[in-house]
């Protein structure tokens, strides 16, 4: 089976890595001028160390040729009919993996790419680039990931067989769901919520328990997850209603006890750099409520712009 995995980050690459542990010829479409020639992976808690070089490199969507399945690991805002558009026409029928966490993203995709070739899917897996400022034991370049216990990567649907097949023969955790966009909508909306908070309050559990934007965040996880159900046509679980600051803050300590990693320095380096993404979702919920109360959702969205235009913050280029 071939497989071409859109983009060469993180997620990417472990992606990348189990389809080629599981026979797939992969190969990856990068932005122009960034042609990796090895990737270096270490598996947590055990630290094994995987290096890896068996893969095509592409950086023209319109020429990567024919493949049998397509995964795109690039962040929501980087969907981009610029792109997306000649790499549907090149990749024939093709299966495409739309992992994004938008719950519009699906729609973005299929404007450019016909949607009865797409498959949903949710990351399920925590991947970071080495070394990791914050935290001493990652120094060598390269890429840590870890499988959180209990959590598993989802694909939905008929078409998504060979690729869920060619992923658990590689080892990865990962079963099929076929009601992604309401696990995906409703968990979005509380972690986003809570992963501005915590990025208002310095990315310190310590300063986020006596802080007050974790308030905030409770109530925009749950109007965030009222306009989740109204898109997907599903009530929001019952569990949000137990989204609290005192939850929170239990959950704290019992992250960084269980992560092989400084919880902490991880989400400030993914949600930092996945920054303009957070905005972006923000800003489409708001789009979307028409009528809803989202004063909460308001009050985030004005505090990380404030946040960011004092610290000029420029996000990430998001092109594959």
């Amino acid at each position: 089976m071939r497989i071409l995995v859109v983009g060469a980050g993180a997620v990417g690459q472990v992606y990348g890595w189990h389809l080629h542990q599981g026979g797939a010829e992969v190969g990856f479409l990068v932005k122009p001028g960034r042609r990796p020639d090895c990737f270096r992976l270490e598996r947590l808690p055990k630290r094994t160390i995987e290096t890896w070089d068996s893969f095509t490199v592409h950086d023209d969507p319109a020429a990567v040729g024919v493949w049998d399945a397509v995964v795109l690991t690039v962040a929501s805002d980087a969907l981009a009919a610029s792109w997306l558009e000649p790499l549907g026409r090149a990749t024939g029928a093709a299966t495409v993996a739309v992992l994004q966490p938008g719950i519009r993203d699906m729609d973005r995709v299929a404007q450019a790419i016909d949607r009865a070739r797409l498959v949903q899917g949710l990351i399920g897996i925590i991947a970071f680039r080495t070394p990791l400022d914050l935290d001493p034991r990652f120094v060598d370049g390269g890429v840590a990931y870890w499988f959180p216990p209990f959590v598993r990567t989802l694909l939905e649907g008929d078409r998504s067989k060979p690729l869920l097949e060619a992923f658990r023969r590689g080892g990865l955790p990962i079963v099929r769901n076929d009601a992604i966009a309401a696990v995906s909508g409703f968990g979005a909306a509380v972690l986003e919520a809570h992963m501005a908070a915590l990025e208002l309050e310095g990315w310190s559990f310590a300063a986020a328990r006596s802080g007050r934007w974790m308030a905030v965040a409770s109530r925009a996880s749950r109007q965030l997850a009222e306009v989740a159900a109204r898109i997907v046509g599903r009530r929001p679980p019952r569990v949000l209603s137990l989204v609290s600051p005192t939850a929170s803050a239990f959950l704290a300590p019992v992250a960084r006890a269980v992560m092989p990693f400084d919880v902490e320095a991880y989400l400030r380096a993914h949600f930092t750099k996945v920054g303009p993404q957070t905005i972006a979702y923000f800003e489409s919920a708001l789009r979307e409520a028409s009528g809803l109360p989202m004063d909460a959702v308001e009050e985030l969205v004005a505090g990380l712009r404030a946040i960011r235009a004092r610290a000029n913050y420029t996000g990430p280029e998001r092109t594959p």
